[in-house]
């Protein structure tokens, strides 16, 4: 059932993250930090001295939570790979009002690992795996939502023959009940 493959997916996208994280923890180079300290840097002085916002003191707290890192000229692939997974925390509780900001700041830590990925295939590879499979899961998330929330599911029901037999917002029919277990 789709559940069991959605249950599967997960499963492998945490035996590559932690694959990933094993080979991070065996890397003593040090990575350069500027482009995380300078994306942290310009979303603090945007937020910090910018217009009122929905979420301002929340995001200022994150900055501040990566600040002792992003104060390094350099860190150890752990030390960013720790610092993005703490972020990560943080999905499904970011306001509204700041969405972009952190998103733009989280990105920051993905791009340099992803980079440094490229010449370090024992991390980059299962890395790269885990984090495409983290974004499929979202998407599958996404459009399960949407159909969930939208007249879509009915239509999809009659065009399928299904008998538009909706229930509570779930489709009774198995296949529409399918495609919502995503």
């Amino acid at each position: 059932s789709s559940g069991q493959f959605k249950d599967a997916v997960k499963s492998e996208r945490s035996a590559l993250y932690e694959a990933a994280d094993t080979a991070a923890k065996k890397v003593s180079k040090q990575i350069d930090m500027a482009p995380i300290s300078k994306k942290a840097n310009d979303i603090y002085h945007e937020v910090a001295q910018g217009r009122a916002m929905e979420g301002k003191d929340w995001l200022l707290a994150r900055l501040k939570d990566v600040e002792p890192l992003t104060n390094e000229a350099t860190a150890l692939p752990q030390q960013i790979w720790n610092a993005k997974k703490d972020l990560n925390t943080w999905y499904g509780k970011i306001p509204d009002g700041v969405r972009k900001e952190f998103g733009e700041l989280r990105k920051a830590f993905t791009d340099t690992l992803g980079q440094y990925g490229t010449k370090h295939p024992e991390f980059g590879i299962p890395y790269n795996k885990a984090e495409a499979l983290s974004i499929a899961l979202g998407n599958a998330d996404k459009v399960r939502e949407t159909i969930e929330s939208s007249k879509l599911l009915k239509s999809l029901s009659s065009v399928w023959g299904l008998g538009g037999i909706v229930k509570g917002g779930r489709a009774v029919a198995a296949p529409t009940g399918e495609l919502l277990n995503l």
